[in-house]
């Protein structure tokens, strides 16, 4: 996982403690948590401003989100 990380934007280390206490905090629920930082099937190209996803980027992003999760839409 850490080597997804490499290439993406740089996050302050209180941002990277809070995903890491709020993933911590999930998993104790039993609820499943996948932060999209840095995976490299979601380039900064699919975004419009770095928030907000283009059109195209928003298509390439449900492809992605739908296969990957696909376990829980059943």
């Amino acid at each position: 996982l850490e080597s997804l990380h490499r290439t993406a934007p740089p996050q302050s280390p209180r941002l990277q403690k809070y995903v890491r206490d709020l993933a911590a905090y999930l998993a104790s629920e039993g609820a499943y948590f996948h932060d999209d930082w840095g995976d490299r099937d979601e380039p900064l190209s699919l975004y419009a401003d770095g928030d907000h996803l283009t059109g195209e980027g928003r298509i390439r992003y449900t492809e992605n989100f739908a296969a990957r999760h696909a376990g829980y839409f059943q």
